[in-house]
């Protein structure tokens, strides 16, 4: 389910799924700039080939995309953060330290 849209600069913790798509990077230190203080993103996802194998395991990045609420399987909650629906989502990747967290 949408929540709406959100900006977050974080570290990528697990890109092993980077090069599928989807593609999906699974983050750690999640700072969110934009968008709904309540959901804190888990992972970064999406469906559009340009986004895949854009970022590696340990990088900062900043982010900006579709925030989504996700109930798995076992009924358990998480968000995300959803990229390629919009010209103006983005992905990039600076070396540690350039962005601050």
């Amino acid at each position: 389910m949408p929540i709406g849209r959100a900006v977050i600069t974080a570290s990528i913790a697990d890109d092993q799924d980077a090069i599928f798509t989807p593609c999906r990077y699974l983050l750690t230190n999640v700072r969110l700039l934009e968008g709904p203080q309540s959901s804190v993103p888990s992972e970064i996802i999406s469906f559009r080939g340009r986004f895949c194998e854009q970022v590696r395991a340990g990088e900062l990045v900043y982010a900006a995309g579709t925030l989504e609420c996700i109930e798995n399987d076992q009924g358990d909650n998480y968000s995300r953060l959803l990229l390629g629906n919009f010209p103006e989502d983005t992905l990039t990747s600076s070396k540690p330290g350039a962005l601050e967290l």
